[in-house]
C-alpha cells in the first residue's frame, strides 16, 4: 500500500500480478480497500479466478469478497456475512466453485464451505485452535480435522470425504497432546506432521512425521 504521513498506516491497498517467471509486476486497485487503514486483505487463487476478502473495522460493515479473472479489473463483489472473523477469513479455493474458509473469532475459528464460488458459505465446525485443533482442506470435497486435548476421545486424527457433512476417525494421532502439533496434507494421502512424541518414561521430543496412507499410519522423518 502507498504510505501517509503516519509511516505504520496503509490507506491504498492494490493487487500486485505478473506472469509466471516474469520479474515485472503490475497493481491493480482493490475496490473499497482504501477505507482499511492497516487491516489485512485475504487472497486466494485458482487457475485464472483470484478472490479477496477483507472487512472494515467500523460497526455494521459486511465482510467484502470480490472475485476477479486472472487479477484484473473489474472485480466482482460478493458481500458475504458469513465471513465474519477478527481477522479477514483464510480462504481455499479447490476449484472455481468450491470454496473452504477458516475463520478466526476469537478463542474459536469458525470452519466454512462454499459450492458456488463464495455467493453463499455454509458452516462445517468449530474448532479451538487455543487448544491444539487443526483443519486442514486438502480437495473439494476430503478435508481432515484434529480436536486437540479439548477432544472427548483419544486424539484422533478425522477424515471428510463428503465436504464436512461427515467426519470418519483414521487413526489416532502419535502426538503426547498440546496445542503445537501442525500437519500439512501435500493431497489426500500424502502429509508430513509436526508434534512431540514420548521419548523414554517422561520425557517428550518435537519429531517429524510423514505418512503416505492418508494418516493411517506415520514414519518419523531422519533429518
Amino acid at each position: 500500500g502507498t504510505a501517509s504521513s503516519a509511516p505504520s498506516r496503509c490507506h491504498d491497498y492494490r493487487l500486485g500480478r505478473s506472469r509466471a517467471g516474469s520479474t515485472l509486476w503490475s497493481s491493480v486497485p482493490i475496490p473499497g480497500a482504501t477505507t482499511l487503514v492497516n487491516n489485512a486483505v485475504s487472497l486466494a487463487a485458482t487457475g485464472s479466478h483470484v478472490w479477496l476478502s477483507y472487512q472494515v473495522d467500523r460497526q455494521g460493515a459486511v465482510p467484502q469478497l470480490l472475485e476477479s479473472a486472472g487479477g484484473h479489473l473489474p472485480f466482482v463483489r460478493l458481500a458475504q456475512s458469513a465471513l465474519y472473523g477478527v481477522q479477514p477469513c483464510t480462504l481455499y479455493p479447490m476449484t472455481s466453485t468450491v470454496h473452504w474458509a477458516l475463520c478466526p473469532t476469537g478463542m474459536q475459528e469458525s470452519v466454512l464451505r462454499s459450492t458456488n464460488a463464495g455467493r453463499s458459505f455454509a458452516g462445517v465446525w468449530t474448532t479451538f485452535p487455543t487448544v491444539g485443533s487443526l483443519f486442514t482442506p486438502v480437495t473439494a470435497k476430503v478435508a481432515y480435522r484434529y480436536e486437540g486435548v479439548g477432544s472427548k476421545t483419544p486424539q484422533v486424527l478425522e477424515r471428510t470425504t463428503d465436504g464436512g457433512s461427515h467426519f470418519r476417525v483414521v487413526a489416532p494421532f502419535p502426538f503426547v497432546g498440546g496445542a503445537g502439533e501442525q500437519f500439512f496434507f501435500l493431497d489426500p494421502n500424502d502429509a508430513y506432521a509436526i508434534g512431540s512424541v514420548k521419548h523414554g518414561k517422561s520425557q517428550t521430543e518435537p519429531t517429524l512425521l510423514f505418512t503416505d496412507d492418508g494418516g493411517v499410519s506415520w514414519h518419523q522423518v531422519v533429518l
